[in-house]
């Protein structure tokens, strides 16, 4: 962008923009690094958990957002961890809003990793 004398560089678009707003949701997740859907179906050399499914500004629509969980095998293909399928479990009940059983399986993973902020945040919105 610019003109022959002053030239400005930059990327732009809904790609971009819906990485910036993945970006900031890693605090309040405290994960390092969020991925979309589109991610997740191109760069398969990762096995993902799914995270969430958040409106993100300047979109109406939900986006589902992972974490890379390990490497995978070919095509990213494998086995999720014991952690994974557990949270996995946890969103499974969250979304059929079976509280209790939710509830339950986020203490254990709580108990056994007092210092993840995903399992502090879903106990919150529980209660």
């Amino acid at each position: 962008m610019g003109s022959k004398f002053r030239r400005a560089y930059t990327v732009m678009g809904d790609a971009v923009n819906l990485g910036s707003r993945l970006e900031g949701l890693t605090k309040e997740y405290g994960i390092g690094i969020l991925v979309s859907e589109s991610v997740v179906k191109t760069a398969q050399g990762f096995v993902y958990r799914e995270i969430d499914k958040v409106v993100v500004k300047g979109r109406q629509e939900g986006v589902s957002i992972f974490e890379a969980d390990r490497p995978g095998g070919p095509g990213g293909r494998g086995p999720r961890s014991p952690r994974s399928n557990r949270f996995h479990k946890v969103l499974e009940y969250y979304r059929k809003q079976r509280w209790d059983d939710a509830e339950q399986v986020l203490k254990n993973l709580s108990a056994a990793s007092p210092d993840v902020k995903l399992y502090r945040l879903y106990i919150k919105r529980i209660d």
